[in-house]
């Protein structure tokens, strides 16, 4: 999602929102994209949200690192929301795509249908590890 956005976004983004990346890699997929566009409409572009599943690397595998330490970390009050992507539905996704035309020259941004706060990932990655929750329950 960063030929879309930067790390945060003030506004819920649709794939109808002007994209405005914030990095020299987010502009880097943004022209990848119009470069493509260019070229030819047989394509279809994804912009995944953080995703998330068994295995997961970078910032969400960072999270869960955090998450499961035996002390649990001092998140329970923040409240920020944001979009995650779990890896099933980013291959239903995938596989939609692939067996339909009429995706055929568009950009879709991917994400689960409910954003969630970093209190309440770290509550749910505790709980499914038999730790003791955070600070709070979150609410849901």
């Amino acid at each position: 999602v960063a030929a879309q956005t930067g790390s945060s976004a003030s506004a819920i983004l649709t794939e109808n929102s002007r994209p405005s990346p914030m990095s020299a890699y987010g502009r880097s997929k943004l022209r990848a994209e119009q470069e493509i566009a260019a070229i030819t409409n047989n394509y279809t572009v994804l912009r995944p949200a953080l995703t998330y599943g068994y295995g997961a690397k970078g910032n969400m595998g960072r999270i869960i690192k955090l998450a499961t330490f035996r002390l649990a970390p001092p998140f329970g009050s923040i409240r920020n929301r944001r979009s995650l992507l779990a890896i099933e539905n980013m291959c239903e996704a995938v596989n939609f795509v692939l067996n339909s035309d009429t995706t055929r020259g568009q950009v879709f941004i991917l994400s689960d249908p409910e954003p969630t706060s970093l209190a309440d990932i770290i509550y749910l990655l505790r709980s499914g590890a038999g730790l003791r929750r955070a600070e709070a329950r979150p609410y849901f």
